[in-house]
């Protein structure tokens, strides 16, 4: 019985409508867009990650800035950009930055009611900038406690440690030895001069991947040369590197998601503020990050159970999407009652036309209440700098500014709330209850059956399809011998098969 309710709820989500519903707050998580090679710093946005980003604000602008779409945020100010409405923060790092500036600007585009103003002395002065909005993004240092928030892996020494000791395990190994011959294929026309004969390997999965991939884009020689059969190879290597190194959350090492426990803190607290101030601010808050961050929370949200690419890398300018609402039908201006809020998860993987922005179950629920939302971020998330410190065996500065004052609040944003509060957050965390637990088992269970029998589709919202590579299973062979069944059985969703 139980299997059939997980099985309804399922279901529901191709069938849900919005008409009574009023969207209160919304906070997206957006990856930077297409990027220079990481391995040549300093790594900067391309012009094709500059339209990405831009893209993926007009597209929020249009579902959630629109009075007549039904996703409108109620009472945000759809043409002019406001910060007490509208918070932006990204890691202080140019790629992330520009990425959150020229997301913004496609969220809230140049004014066209920009008037020339006259001065006392009759002087007519125009507008420089031709109505182009000064929106405001709050850039974090590395030595800012705030940091953690996004970038919560970056300076964690046990990290480091956790996530390399997987290049010595049984399945590294394993890989690495099944492999070497692939990787060995690549030197020539693309590694030698860039790696070394040491570094061609699994180990660095994710580092060849990037080069080739950005090459395959940026470099007319790279592009001419590699065939879609060595790029998709390269992208499940790179999946299975960083999922293992970023996402494993059943992992015995509690800071390998580090990034993942903290990022969802922050998502909860943003959604907390619209709450305790009855609506009236973060009606929208955008979060810039990168991948390692996605896995780690996709990990943890048990996301691998209703699609196993969540086990892969996001596509450029990906983002996921929470949104709290409410189904009563207050009056306009009206904020709904606490037992009346709900929150719910959506993935977007990518900004191309036919990319959607698809709904998937939230810690095994289509929705969650709340209450509940915040119960299941609470059983994982780390909550303060204090704790983080503590995860991560750190020595930063702040830390020791922490132990030596008991402070343990990240700071204070314009909310004027501390980033250690918010609604239902409690310090006492607990693992995650045998109910979300079992539905998340239960999921994983059904969707085995559905996608054999073909009903995903019906499920899901969406079309199943191979990638538009249209790999072969003859690409996907290393000389005589496939990847793990658990990789090479993967068949991409249509949510996924953008490109890289």
């Amino acid at each position: 019985m139980k299997s059939l309710a997980v099985l309804a709820s399922l279901v529901a989500l191709s069938s849900i409508t919005h008409a009574a519903e009023k969207i209160h707050a919304v906070v997206t998580v957006q990856r930077h867009g297409d990027r220079t090679y990481k391995g040549n710093p300093p790594t900067s946005l391309t012009s094709l990650g500059e339209l990405q980003c831009h893209n993926a604000g007009a597209f929020y602008r249009k579902r959630y800035l629109n009075a007549s779409s039904s996703f409108y945020i109620d009472g945000i100010n759809e043409n002019s950009f406001d910060d007490k409405e509208v918070y932006a923060m990204a890691p202080d790092q140019p790629l992330l930055v520009t990425s959150g500036q020229v997301f913004l600007q496609g969220l809230y585009p140049p004014t066209t009611d920009s008037k020339p103003q006259t001065l006392a002395n009759g002087k007519v002065v125009k507008d420089p900038a031709n109505g182009l909005q000064y929106t405001t993004l709050h850039s974090i240092a590395d030595t800012d406690p705030n940091t953690i928030w996004l970038k919560a892996d970056d300076g964690c020494p046990n990290f480091l440690l956790q996530s390399n000791a997987y290049l010595e395990s049984q399945d590294a190994l394993r890989l690495d030895e099944e492999s070497q011959t692939f990787y060995n294929s690549l030197r020539k026309d693309y590694l030698n001069g860039v790696f070394s004969n040491e570094e061609v390997g699994y180990q660095n999965a994710y580092e060849i991947f990037d080069y080739i991939n950005v090459g395959s884009v940026h470099n007319t020689t790279i592009a001419q040369r590699v065939s879609p059969g060595e790029l998709y190879k390269l992208k499940v290597l790179a999946d299975r590197h960083e999922w293992a190194m970023n996402g494993n959350a059943s992992s015995e090492h509690p800071a390998l998601t580090i990034a993942g426990k903290t990022m969802a803190y922050r998502i909860a607290e943003r959604l907390s503020v619209n709450f305790q101030t009855a609506g009236e601010k973060n009606k929208f808050t955008l979060m810039i990050s990168s991948y390692d961050a996605f896995l780690a929370y996709f990990g943890h949200a048990g996301l691998s159970a209703y699609s196993i690419d969540f086990m892969g890398l996001p596509n450029y300018a990906a983002s996921m999407v929470f949104e709290m609402f409410s189904d009563e039908d207050t009056p306009a201006g009206d904020y709904p009652s606490e037992s009346a809020l709900k929150v719910r998860f959506l993935f977007r993987n990518g900004t191309e036309d036919n990319v959607p922005l698809v709904h998937f179950p939230i810690f095994g629920q289509a929705e969650l209440t709340w209450k509940e939302f915040n119960e299941n971020i609470d059983a994982f998330a780390v909550k303060n700098v204090y704790d983080w410190c503590a995860l991560c065996s750190a020595s930063d500065s702040f830390c020791s500014e922490n132990a030596n004052t008991g402070k343990t609040e990240g700071g204070n944003d314009n909310t004027g709330t501390n980033y250690g509060s918010g609604s239902h957050i409690t310090d006492n965390s607990q693992p995650l209850s045998p109910g979300a637990a079992g539905a998340v088992g239960a999921v994983a269970a059904i969707v085995v059956i559905l996608l054999g029998l073909g009903v995903a589709m019906v499920v899901f919202g969406v079309r199943f399809a191979r990638s538009k590579m249209a790999i072969t299973e003859k690409d996907f062979e290393f000389e005589g011998e496939s990847l793990p069944s658990d990789v090479d059985l993967a068949v991409p969703s249509a949510v996924f098969t953008s490109k890289f």
